[in-house]
């Protein structure tokens, strides 16, 4: 019943749902301007539309990953709205859930979802996709928003170091080019030249005394 929460609206500043939820409601948040928390456990598969617009005070929210699908303008209009971490399980996303959100990062945890028309979001802001995930193609990426600007990351910060070069003689210097990943939660892959590896000292020859 959304009215019983229509008179809190500009009081309530953390929610946290119970777990046994399977749904947040269309609309259910939607226009809680003091709203800055919120707690979603592994129970809830489905978000409704609009279920946090124009929740102005909201900074940061993870959808776990029990979640199936997201409504549409889901987090439209959230103006302070900075990180939205989205759950492996999501499998559609409905359109604009993002418009007019300018200051949001959207990261992904899983494959690719289906996403409705027209779009994520018009907005130019950025989105993080796992490395190495094929799901997320050019063309995905494309139908999600012209404007987002896409970055892969590794998402264990455990990844192999890659390593391609030359190596060093007792004449000539030798060389490295490698990437490597910040053990963190999302690490963004870095990579590095190394141009100067020194050179191996000459070892002489030692004779061999024969008996």
């Amino acid at each position: 019943d959304l009215d019983m929460w229509a008179e809190h609206r500009l009081d309530i500043k953390k929610v946290v749902i119970e777990s046994g939820v399977t749904g947040i409601s269309q609309q259910a948040f939607s226009f809680h301007t003091a709203l800055e928390e919120v707690s979603i456990p592994e129970t809830v598969t489905s978000i409704g539309g609009t279920a946090f617009a124009m929740c102005t005070s909201l900074k940061k929210i993870t959808i776990p990953n029990s979640v199936k699908t997201i409504g549409s303008m889901c987090f439209g209009h959230c103006a302070e709205l900075e990180e939205v971490h989205i759950g492996s399980g999501v499998t559609r996303i409905e359109g604009s859930i993002f418009d007019e959100s300018p200051k949001v990062k959207i990261y992904f945890y899983g494959d690719a979802p289906e996403v409705g028309f027209p779009n994520l979001t018009q907005m130019a802001v950025t989105a993080y996709y796992p490395a190495g995930n094929e799901s997320w193609t050019e063309e995905v990426q494309k139908r999600c928003g012209e404007n987002i600007i896409w970055v892969d990351i590794c998402i264990d910060g455990h990844k192999e170091v890659a390593v391609t070069g030359k190596a060093a003689t007792c004449t000539e210097k030798g060389w490295t080019i490698y990437t490597a990943d910040f053990k963190a939660e999302w690490a963004v892959t870095k990579a590095k030249d190394v141009q100067d590896i020194a050179v191996v000292p000459h070892t002489p020859a030692k004779a061999v005394e024969e008996n």
